[in-house]
């Protein structure tokens, strides 16, 4: 009798999490996902500096779902490739307007999934992005969590090398 509970709670784990990944491959495509901008305050001028691009998923049944949900999820089977280069471009779009409105060039940080980093072309993509939007590349940070580089320090300091050149 104890070994049913375990088992049918693995199921459901399991359909959950089957269900959400279904989903989650075609949020992009739907328009479910999108970008929230947190202002970010300088701590002795309260001057706004910047913002930082949040990632959210609204799928118009399940109803919202949380980053911490999502990610690790779309990190799982490669879904975050496609996700965070739409993220960037989005990002990067948004900036552009703020630069052509002439809001007073704060930066727009934008986190980036440790697998995303790590592909063969990173690089070359945010190239693509930053040519084809136009934004100014100094209007643009990436942030990315310290223990993806402990964990991958030498690769990531010559990506970001690279992407510090840009």
């Amino acid at each position: 009798m104890s070994s049913i509970p375990p088992l049918f709670g693995q199921f459901e784990v399991n359909y959950k999490k089957e269900k959400m990944l279904n989903n989650l491959k075609q949020a992009l495509g739907n328009a479910e996902l999108y970008l929230l901008y947190q202002p970010q305050i300088h701590q002795f001028t309260d001057k706004m500096v910047g913002v930082e691009a949040l990632l959210r998923w609204r799928h118009p049944i399940e109803g919202n779902y949380s980053a911490y949900e999502f990610i690790p999820e779309a990190e799982s089977n490669g879904t975050i490739i496609a996700i965070g280069n739409w993220v960037i471009e989005t990002a990067c779009k948004q900036a552009k307007h703020w630069q052509q409105i002439d809001v007073d060039g704060f930066k727009v940080s934008i986190n980036i999934s440790v697998v995303q980093i790590l592909q063969v072309d990173f690089v070359g993509n945010v190239k693509k992005i930053i040519a084809k939007t136009a934004v100014d590349p100094q209007l643009i940070e990436f942030e990315i969590t310290e223990s993806v580089l402990i964990e991958n320090f030498s690769k990531c300091q010559k990506i970001l090398t690279q992407i510090q050149g840009l």
